[in-house]
């Protein structure tokens, strides 16, 4: 961190089983916002999950994904680079990687309520999403893996 200022080049890697989440800014450097780069590979797709504390923004940064929103995720829309994309709270949803390359997103999660007490890194953040999967995270280069208990 440059006093304020972040680079999508210098990340901490959190490697999950369908996707990769990049930290690039981490919640306990603001008051209700985090920012990551999720990473998907041609033919996956992120787990249908919701955010009851965040709403998310996303601006597409490179390949094809398709995104459903709602629990039964009835309408499927096609995303492309420079396209911008917003989850409110308590939206179910989940991203593919439509495309033949990788899809590549800055999300940038907003915390109305501000800064969750439970779960005020980042870290502490994905260490519950872990569990909530069945796994734990391990420590991997200079980043984190989700492992199976």
């Amino acid at each position: 961190m440059n006093q304020g200022i972040y680079s999508i080049k210098r990340t901490t890697p959190y490697h999950f089983r369908e996707h990769t989440n990049e930290l690039v800014m981490d919640r306990s450097h603001a008051e209700a916002c985090e920012v990551f780069v999720t990473i998907i590979q041609p033919g996956k797709t992120t787990p249908l999950h919701k955010h009851d504390d965040a709403e998310q923004v996303y601006f597409v940064l490179s390949g094809i994904g398709r995104i459903e929103r709602g629990q039964k995720c009835r309408t499927p829309q096609t995303i492309r680079p420079g396209e911008v994309v917003h989850i409110p709270r308590e939206t179910y949803h989940k991203v593919s990687c439509a495309g033949k390359k990788t899809l590549k997103y800055l999300v940038v999660d907003v915390f109305p309520g501000g800064r969750p007490e439970a779960e005020p890194t980042w870290h502490s953040h994905v260490a519950g999403v872990a569990q909530w999967l069945g796994g734990r995270l391990r420590k991997k280069g200079r980043g984190f893996r989700l492992c199976d208990v």
